[in-house]
């Protein structure tokens, strides 16, 4: 069950994006100076999808770009219709999410990887022949920890 990893690991991503950004101009203002067709402003909207869409490549759970704009656009815009895949709005997401996630790991230094407990969790269980209740409740325990 790796699902929760995914969703654990993208506000990780996303907290360490923000917080090298708001440290140093570094990368995030290196790889915006110079650009041909910089991003728009007011990228936050994306910035949440885009670090979903790595986690998910790091979590060995990929997710096709399609799936995360589609779904990311009717949790933002509950009353706009589904995105069409040929409308200019779907392209223009389509581009800024890739571009935001080249973004990302300039400015992450490719540092993607996140140690979850869940790892060690599953040893502990293990070790202590521990029953399959507790091993569930354990297990969900660090899941929920790591999402609060």
């Amino acid at each position: 069950m790796r699902g929760p990893l995914t969703v654990a690991a993208s506000p990780v991503a996303e907290h360490r994006l923000q917080t090298r950004r708001l440290s140093s101009c570094g990368p995030w203002a290196q790889s915006l100076r110079g650009m041909r067709d910089p991003p728009r402003p007011g990228l936050e909207p994306i910035i949440s999808p885009t670090a979903l869409f790595l986690a998910a490549k790091v979590e060995e759970q990929a997710r096709k770009l399609e799936h995360v704009i589609k779904v990311a656009h009717a949790c933002l815009h509950p009353l706009e219709p589904l995105l069409d895949t040929k409308c200019d709005a779907y392209l223009q997401q389509t581009q800024e999410l890739v571009l935001l996630e080249t973004i990302m790991l300039q400015t992450l230094g490719f540092e993607i990887t996140i140690e979850h407990p869940h790892t060690d969790v599953v040893k502990c269980t293990q070790l202590v022949r521990a029953s399959k209740d507790l091993a569930q409740t354990s297990y969900f325990m660090a899941t929920n920890r790591l999402l609060s």
